[in-house]
């Protein structure tokens, strides 16, 4: 029984740390992906945090259209490797290759769905209450992330009555993703990863 606690702990210290990496990466590579301004200091945090493993691996990995290969690639290594330490555990199951594969797209898609669901909140959130915050650091990078899918979204929906219901809409298209996309995929791989 002491066991499955410790493993649980584990657990808990392991998708603590690899998530937050996880996180760090996805944002830089979803940052370029929209080709944000680099010059901002949070991204200059991001670049200083996620340049050891990227320099190296794009000597051998190229970009390819635009898109950071090599980022994707870490973060694949990355959610194989917290899927199958986790796997290690005393008290958790290790997961079969074809399920590791499916748990960690499932997975990666599920962190790009709930990181922009919340820098949408925080966009909503500061154009709210402070529409100059988004002359600071944060708020810049919040609007780059958001924008292009916002603006996107809006030449397709006018406003109503001059409510902007795009981000409204923005996050329904990211619940559908989650929903259709993310949690079949996680299912598929390994149905009792998320409960463990």
């Amino acid at each position: 029984m002491g066991q499955s606690y410790i493993g649980n702990f584990l657990a808990f210290v392991i998708n603590l740390g690899f998530g937050l990496y996880i996180f760090l990466v996805l944002l830089r590579f979803l940052l370029q992906l929209v080709r944000a301004d680099f010059r901002n200091p949070v991204t200059h945090m991001l670049v200083r945090a996620t340049n050891p493993p990227l320099r190296p691996l794009r000597r051998i990995i190229p970009g390819l259209g635009g898109v950071d290969m090599a980022a994707v690639i870490l973060l694949l290594v990355l959610q194989f490797g917290q899927i199958i330490i986790i796997g290690l555990l005393p008290g958790h199951s290790a997961i079969a290759p074809p399920g590791i594969f499916f748990l960690a797209i499932g997975l990666l898609v599920d962190h790009i769905v709930w990181l922009y669901v919340f820098s949408i909140a925080i966009q909503v959130i500061i154009s709210w209450i402070n529409p100059a915050a988004y002359q600071q650091p944060l708020g810049m990078l919040v609007l780059q992330l958001n924008e292009p899918f916002l603006r996107r979204l809006r030449r397709k929906l006018p406003a109503l009555s001059g409510f902007d219901i795009t981000p409204i809409i923005f996050i329904v298209l990211l619940m559908a993703v989650h929903f259709l996309l993310a949690a079949p995929l996680i299912d598929l791989g390994a149905p009792a990863y998320l409960r463990l």
